[in-house]
């Protein structure tokens, strides 16, 4: 094939792929073709050594969507310090019987070939019947004015009282669980797995003292399906 055959078959394949969409997603073909040409997926369309060129317009479009869905999963944050400093509310539950509450342990990363949250709840702490419960739970990230607000519901029990009333937050449901308008970020996550911290393998001791006379944790990875922004 000729460099301008293969020009040609490129620019089909990208026209062919526009005018679908656009039918499709009830659009201009000028807008979509403008979403579309700052893609990676168009990029990759017109390097002759990615061979997507060779594939159908279905599958080039199936691609551009997969990268629409890993964009909206990109979470950019200063990772060892968006839990200790900034803290986070920890929900689980629904719009009819939730609870939250604010965690300043947690971690991000990857496992099992998914992208995961990992939180710690103490077995005394009213969340954990909620995340026993459940199998999906929220991990909300606020704006640093809401911090004296996330410092009450870590410190008060949903038990003893009603945390929405006196916090001011608006709660917000979702289809697997709960989160707030106030957030600025929201992962949402279904629960992989569940291990308890026994205190007896904790090797430094430092980290052991946080177990004298209180309650153990409770360790949940949850897979993360969503970021809401």
């Amino acid at each position: 094939m000729t460099d301008r055959s293969r020009e040609y078959t490129m620019e089909l394949l990208a026209t062919m792929v526009v005018e679908a969409r656009a039918l499709k997603e009830n659009r201009t073909q000028e807008e979509v073709f403008r979403e579309f040409r700052k893609s990676k997926t168009f990029e990759n369309l017109f390097d002759s050594n990615t061979g997507l060129w060779m594939n159908g317009p279905d599958y080039i479009s199936d691609e551009y969507d997969l990268e629409k869905e890993r964009k909206k999963m990109n979470f950019e944050t200063d990772i060892f310090n968006v839990f200790d400093k900034k803290w986070a509310l920890l929900t689980a539950g629904n719009k009819e019987s939730f609870n939250t509450m604010t965690v300043s342990w947690g971690g991000m990363g990857t496992i099992w070939g998914k992208p995961v949250a990992t939180v710690y709840v103490r077995t005394s702490r009213y969340t954990h019947e909620f995340m026993d419960r459940e199998d999906y739970f929220t991990v909300s990230f606020f704006p640093e004015e809401y911090k004296k607000i996330l410092g009450v519901l870590g410190s008060k029990s949903g038990r003893d009282m009603d945390k929405m009333k006196d916090s001011g937050l608006t709660a917000k449901e979702l289809s697997r669980s709960m989160t707030f308008d106030e957030a600025e970020v929201t992962l949402v996550c279904r629960k992989l797995f569940m291990q308890r911290l026994e205190p007896s393998n904790i090797l430094d001791p430092d980290s052991a003292k946080f177990y004298k006379g209180d309650a153990p944790h409770d360790m949940y990875i949850g897979e993360v399906v969503e970021i809401l922004r």
